[in-house]
């Protein structure tokens, strides 16, 4: 395929997909916002041709278990993309699959890396955002989610959210 704008995502086992899923549902529904595909992102939208990022992601999911991490808390931001989220250690297998895809698609180890997966997308008054994240704190903080595969996903900043579109699909090893 052409070079073309990509992200990698690290997916939830699919009763987390469903519980993430229904999260991002109502919140879009409450505050008229975009709904999405909850993902943890390893590497944000870039240019890639698919073919290539393929062949270097491919073995390092193969390589990799799957992880199961902890709910930090819910955090809230100002950025478009992180304006609400489930927050996770960025240590441990997290991080240990950053460094290897790092190191396979991008040659070498990026420092930065805040594991997350957003629950809502766009600008939301503060105080608004505030009180909705009140009850899920204390529905996620502490619980444990379990990522099982890795998808390179045609998106990225310059790609209309409702255009996302996975292109592959890599299970970590159980």
């Amino acid at each position: 395929m052409k070079a073309d704008v990509y992200s990698i995502w690290l997916m939830p086992e699919l009763a987390w997909e469903r519980e993430f899923t229904a999260i991002v549902d109502d919140l879009a529904e409450r505050f008229s916002t975009p709904r999405f595909t909850p993902h943890l992102t390893i590497i944000g939208g870039r240019p890639f041709d698919s073919a290539d990022l393929a062949r270097r992601v491919a073995p390092v999911a193969a390589g990799m278990a799957a992880i199961e991490a902890p709910v930090l808390g819910i955090a809230i931001g100002d950025s478009f993309f992180r304006s609400f989220y489930a927050l996770f250690p960025a240590e441990g297998p997290l991080r240990e699959l950053k460094r290897r895809i790092d190191l396979a698609v991008l040659g070498a180890e990026v420092d930065e890396f805040m594991p997350h997966v957003s629950l809502l997308y766009g600008p939301v008054a503060p105080r608004a955002k505030a009180e909705a994240a009140v009850p899920l704190r204390v529905r996620l903080t502490d619980r444990r989610v379990r990522f099982e595969r890795v998808e390179i996903v045609r998106s990225g900043d310059e790609v209309p959210i409702e255009e996302w579109e996975t292109v592959e699909v890599f299970r970590l090893s159980p």
